[in-house]
């Protein structure tokens, strides 16, 4: 908002405003010379002032409004605030050009019931891990298609690392169809490597599911499958599983020795370059079976002394 500098008819001795081609802050009681452009900046509420450009008419007109130099800021904001609103025109135009922005507005943005829908589809595909182990479980019965095993498979080796996962899962007789893929010679090589590694992950350090395959004779299942299987990297995924189902698990270890599973890594190792991977990982399980038991041993003796 704008104003022409009119000569007060009360100065008093102040400072007096010394004007240049830029907007300038008018001080507080500062006194300001005639004929200078006066506004109000509406940001700061505070004068500035400069000099007329040489095209500008010193006189009044519908967009400079005259005012002493003694007036406040008050007062300009005021008077040059109802002046300023009585003068906007509101044309047609800028009602057009509202509506063209608002119009724009709504295509680049969707409307709020259209967020809510998606937000409700969302919430509905919002599953818990019990749901999920259900429908894996079942895509894994119903597909022959070896991506989506392989997909489910994976999804299942993530589920299944979580205690109370692999108990429901074992519960929901999930087992046996990791048992029935990785027993299958009919089953691609890298299914029964991911079967492996679920069953694997369903094992570890998990007692109620290592019981539940003990009960269905899954430590004969892979021994028999160890005797027999020619595939280096498959032999390597069946000693893992092994392992897992055997450690910190005395029921297991007592069923693989009665079933020759000491003679089994013995013939293992017989056939093995004493450096290859399989090797090392027969003498693994063997250490650690050796290191339980005598750990078990030792407690049993400190046991006995107390």
């Amino acid at each position: 908002l704008s104003t022409v500098a009119q000569q007060s008819e009360n100065s008093e001795d102040t400072e007096e405003f010394i004007p240049t081609n830029e907007w300038k802050t008018v001080k507080e009681g500062q006194k300001i010379p005639p004929g200078l452009h006066v506004r109000l900046n509406l940001e700061t509420g505070l004068r500035e002032a400069k000099l007329l450009d040489n095209n500008e008419q010193q006189s009044s007109s519908n967009s400079i409004i005259p005012v002493s130099s003694e007036t406040t800021t008050e007062e300009i904001s005021r008077h040059n605030l109802e002046q300023a609103f009585a003068n906007l025109d509101l044309s047609k135009d800028d009602v057009e050009t509202d509506k063209t922005h608002e119009e724009e507005i709504r295509k680049r943005f969707r409307s709020y019931e259209e967020l809510k829908k998606d937000f409700e589809s969302i919430n509905m595909k919002i599953q818990t891990d019990q749901e999920i182990l259900i429908d894996l479980i079942d895509q894994l019965n119903k597909t022959d298609n070896n991506d989506n095993r392989k997909t489910i498979l994976t999804d299942l080796e993530y589920y299944l690392h979580q205690y109370d996962n692999a108990i429901l899962f074992s519960d929901l007789n999930g087992l046996d169809l990791l048992i029935d893929l990785v027993n299958s010679t009919n089953t691609a090589a890298e299914i029964r490597n991911l079967a492996n590694l679920a069953l694997g992950a369903a094992f570890q350090g998990n007692p109620k599911v290592q019981l539940k395959a003990l009960q269905r004779g899954f430590i004969q299942h892979l021994l028999r499958l160890l005797n027999t299987e020619s595939d280096d990297n498959i032999i390597l995924r069946l000693l893992f599983t092994l392992s897992t189902l055997l450690r910190s698990f005395p029921p297991a270890q007592k069923n693989f020795l009665e079933h020759g599973g000491a003679e089994l890594m013995v013939k293992i190792l017989d056939q093995t370059n004493q450096n290859n991977k399989i090797a090392v990982r027969a003498l693994t399980l063997m250490d650690d079976l050796i290191i339980e038991k005598d750990q078990a041993l030792d407690n049993k003796q400190e046991a006995y002394k107390k």
